[in-house]
């Protein structure tokens, strides 16, 4: 599995340094052209900026998957003598550490702005004051790209499995994709509806009612209050996902 990691890591090297060389032009840039003195929209440009990287990097993860699968690579990829599991805990590892990478640089970024145009207590003090709410949710929103990288991996695994021409592939995958998030979100909707006990991150306690459960799968738990069902369900889907996803790559899927 190292090999594969370090084969994976090289061969997007110059992509790694390409963006983050852009990512540290764009926020000097901004951070010369930045006139509001006002805190909160500041702080508001800057999570604004760590959603986007986000997007991007799941975009990328599936572009990438994707290129492996249906592009010329595909064969020299998936028929070496590794198991599934192997070629995909690899693939998803540099997916994971891409995301890390990236998020702590935006993040990094984000701070060193705001404590150059503002006092750093005022930064600090923000940090402190949410840090039980921040902590949580950052927990929550890498789960949720594992979740969408691993969905995405399936997605595209299975269309490769079913057809054997690459032509609209891609956009069968992504149907596909949108098709399985909505079936996992609505059994996830009724699974809170049916055990709406919440553990409050704060205290510890457990809170016998639903919360916010017409929303969108992970995004419903509030950072303080973490439906217990539903995030049970969700970690067994991720499992779910990489066990059928290797099985496809082992034995089932048209190269």
């Amino acid at each position: 599995m190292f090999k594969l990691i370090k084969y994976e890591l090289q061969g997007r090297s110059k992509y790694y340094i390409a963006a983050l060389i852009g990512m540290f032009f764009m926020f000097f840039y901004i951070n010369m052209r930045l006139t509001s003195k006002d805190f909160t929209v500041s702080l508001a440009f800057s999570f604004l900026a760590i959603y986007l990287v986000y997007i991007v990097l799941v975009i990328s993860g599936i572009i990438l998957y994707a290129k492996d699968v249906f592009g010329n690579s595909g064969y020299l990829i998936f028929t070496i003598p590794k198991r599934g599991e192997t070629i995909l805990g690899a693939k998803l590892i540099v997916a994971i550490a891409e995301f890390l990478i990236f998020i702590f640089t935006v993040v990094l970024l984000s701070y060193l702005n705001l404590s150059i145009n503002y006092p750093v207590e005022i930064v600090n003090n923000f940090i402190l004051e949410y840090k039980n709410t921040l902590i949580p949710a950052s927990t929550l929103i890498t789960l949720f790209f594992i979740f969408l990288i691993l969905l995405s991996y399936f997605s595209i695994t299975l269309t490769k499995t079913i057809f054997y021409s690459n032509k609209y592939a891609i956009w069968i995958s992504l149907m596909l994709m949108w098709l399985i998030y909505f079936i996992i979100n609505k059994l996830i909707t009724l699974i809170s509806k049916l055990f709406p006990y919440s553990i409050h991150i704060g205290t510890g306690s457990i809170i016998a009612k639903a919360v916010n459960t017409n929303s969108n799968i992970t995004m419903y738990l509030t950072p303080l209050e973490l439906n217990i069902a539903a995030l049970t369900f969700e970690t067994f889907t991720l499992f779910i996902l990489f066990i059928a996803t290797s099985y496809l790559i082992d034995s089932k899927m048209n190269l």
